[in-house]
């Protein structure tokens, strides 16, 4: 059965299980359950140790799920939990086998019982820290969103990010991290790293502090570019092509978790969006200046301080209006 076919058996189990299959839907599931009838022993694969942990996992999971069905009727729940035990019990058989699966185990229990995802969003101005549940720690920049699971339950600990984060990854050597941003899939088991991908910019980026990554495109994982504490990779979304360079300090690349504005040759363009997410004001930048570029550390600066130091730089003029300052050149 391929993956398509896959999770239209599992979503038949949920339909079925909310009372809503059709009778040849029905018929269907039953004569898949009495195939395992032929194999009376199915856990006679397992060790002990595997014997247990599956059936501390069937306890924790299947069977509290379908605990609720024991009042639809004398034998209805029994049944049930028979047939769900031999799927799942089959399904992990084939995994340890190493055979093509029709049911995996780790979709079989997401299916039984799922993670919860949260999200958490910060508004332009903004940032804030979050602990997720494996102990990894995570600075969300300004106008980015961060989706997770409430807790890490199984498998590759997985976060989506839109935006930009700096990760400090909890080390779990059989558990990797993975965060999954504009296209790109980060792979780390436990190091600090920085994202930056946020949709209205052409290139991503990731920087990494401690520790390794692997970085690859999300349709293509199995090319993995590796990089070493003081490395950054570039992504050019419409390109789809990657760069890699050395830095001189990685921690410019996080200067923002602490409040700083760091400008490195940063064209006008750059400085805008900055601006923008740090301090929540606008910018505007003539096209004749659009192609300038400023080196500027403006640490702790309140916003129109910011832009003023910008302009003295460039020795250019600004007017501001409500929260937008439009900058101009002195000599018009």
């Amino acid at each position: 059965m391929d993956p398509a076919n896959s999770s239209a058996f599992i979503a038949l189990v949920k339909k079925y299980l909310q009372g809503k299959t059709t009778a040849a839907e029905e018929t269907f599931l039953w004569e898949y359950y009495h195939y395992f009838d032929k194999e009376p022993d199915v856990l006679a694969a397992f060790s002990p140790a595997e014997k247990e942990q599956l059936e501390n996992e069937l306890k924790t999971g299947i069977l509290e799920k379908i605990a609720t069905m024991e009042n639809s009727g004398p034998h209805k729940g029994a049944i049930y939990r028979r047939m769900f035990i031999r799927i799942a019990v089959a399904a992990v058989i084939a995994v340890l086998a190493g055979s093509l699966v029709v049911l995996k185990w780790m979709t079989i229990m997401n299916f039984i019982d799922p993670q919860q995802l949260t999200q958490k969003t910060t508004a332009n101005g903004e940032t804030t820290k979050i602990a997720l549940s494996d102990g990894t720690v995570v600075w969300l920049n300004a106008g980015s969103k961060l989706v997770y699971p409430v807790v890490f339950k199984r498998g590759t600990r997985q976060v989506e990010l839109e935006g930009e984060a700096y990760f400090e990854v909890a080390q779990h050597s059989e558990r990797p991290f993975t965060v999954k941003a504009a296209g790109l899939a980060t792979r780390v088991l436990g190091t600090s790293f920085n994202v930056n991908a946020y949709d209205n910019e052409v290139v991503a980026t990731v920087t990494v502090l401690t520790g390794r990554v692997k970085v690859s495109s999300e349709e293509d994982t199995a090319t993995a570019t590796l990089l070493n504490p003081g490395q950054k990779l570039l992504y050019n979304k419409q390109q789809q092509s990657f760069k890699q360079e050395a830095l001189e300090t990685a921690t410019d690349d996080i200067a923002w978790k602490e409040g700083k504005l760091l400008f490195r040759d940063a064209p006008l363009t750059t400085v805008a969006q900055l601006l923008l997410r740090r301090y929540a004001i606008t910018l505007e930048v003539p096209a004749e200046m659009e192609s300038l570029t400023i080196y500027a550390d403006l640490q702790d600066r309140q916003p129109e301080e910011a832009v003023k130091s910008i302009a003295k730089i460039l020795k250019v003029g600004y007017k501001k209006a409500g929260n937008t300052y439009t900058l101009f050149s002195k000599n018009r």
